[in-house]
């Protein structure tokens, strides 16, 4: 099930924008994205229909119309085979063919299931999908665990901006009673609103590292989210505490270093990886080592692999090439 982060971000993005419903040729209100309107990222996904079903033509299309956008009604051509609207600036008629004029219906059952899936919230904690709160606006998917000994229940939320009045209410009943950190699909709360007690907030795609093959949630991302509410920065691909002596990568539990030779390889990995450098020379690596602590039983260590005393190093630090190491972010 998993997809490209910048896939499943669309994803996302695609089921708030389903939340405005689709009016069909058939004269039925239903939830979906008009193909032409689809992201380019999704569009691709349409022949497959694994995501996406279809479930309808649009009665409608939105155009341009001078500095606004108008809904303009489609008609069928039973001769030409396609559907028109005529344009409200030029007054001509536009073809557009039936695939074009589709309605998609996104999975979200599916999408629910990704999503737990990247919290790594067993089955039998996740929250069943069927019951949307604040009018189909607020999910609550389960309890996370984003931290050693910390876990915390984690909603998702569409629309969080147009819909606020009905979130704010919703939240306001729950108050004292329940808690949560909300991820938004594309709309964010606006900055002036406060959310009630035990409740706070994130844009899911502030969690979702770029640079990775496949797409994964940053939990320390979503950990400092709660702890440090406030903070709006990028999801990092690569975190670490000197004092704590702890490594976070995205996608991987995080990593309690021990002893001086490793914590000094690994803040210098760090630190070059801060400056744009992702890999590093193994001599390197180990001159930092020498340099920072200074101990004489550093002075004969010849390969890397000599200040671990374990293997489970190799799941943070890779061998990108010959002489060469850095963080191992798949």
């Amino acid at each position: 099930m998993s997809v490209p982060p910048n896939t499943a971000i669309d994803l996302f993005r695609c089921f708030e924008r389903s939340f405005e419903r689709c009016t069909t040729q058939a004269g039925k209100s239903i939830e979906g994205v008009m193909a032409l309107d689809m992201l380019p990222t999704l569009q691709t996904m349409i022949p497959t229909q694994t995501w996406l079903k279809k479930t309808g033509l649009s009665a409608s299309v939105s155009v341009p119309c001078f500095d606004e956008v108008s809904d303009e009604p489609l008609h069928y051509d039973p001769a030409k085979k396609h559907y028109y609207y005529t344009s409200p600036e030029t007054l001509f008629k536009v073809a557009v063919n039936p695939e074009e004029a589709a309605i998609w219906s996104l999975d979200t059952t599916r999408l629910f299931s990704l999503l737990a899936d990247l919290l790594d919230i067993p089955d039998r904690a996740r929250e069943k999908p069927s019951h949307p709160e604040a009018g189909g606006r607020l999910w609550l998917i389960g309890d996370a665990r984003l931290a050693r000994g910390f876990s915390y229940p984690i909603w998702l939320c569409r629309t969080a901006r147009s819909g606020l009045t009905s979130i704010d209410a919703c939240l306001r009943q729950k108050q004292g009673k329940e808690r949560g950190l909300i991820l938004t699909c594309e709309q964010s709360f606006p900055s002036h609103y406060e959310l009630p007690t035990g409740f706070y907030s994130l844009p899911l795609n502030k969690a979702v590292p770029l640079c990775s093959e496949q797409t994964v949630l940053d939990k320390d991302r979503l950990y400092q989210a709660i702890i440090n509410p406030g903070q709006t920065e990028a999801a990092k691909p690569v975190r670490y505490d000197p004092v704590a002596q702890r490594l976070t990568i995205a996608g991987k539990e995080p990593w309690e270093i021990k002893g001086d030779n490793q914590a000094a390889a690994v803040l210098y990995v760090y630190q070059r990886s801060q400056a744009g450098c992702w890999e590093v020379k193994a001599s390197e690596i180990l001159d930092a080592v020498k340099r920072t602590t200074r101990q004489p039983e550093s002075w004969g260590i010849k390969r890397l692999a000599e200040l671990f005393d374990h293997e489970r190093w190799k799941t943070y630090i890779a061998n990108t090439r010959r002489g060469y190491y850095g963080f191992n972010l798949v």
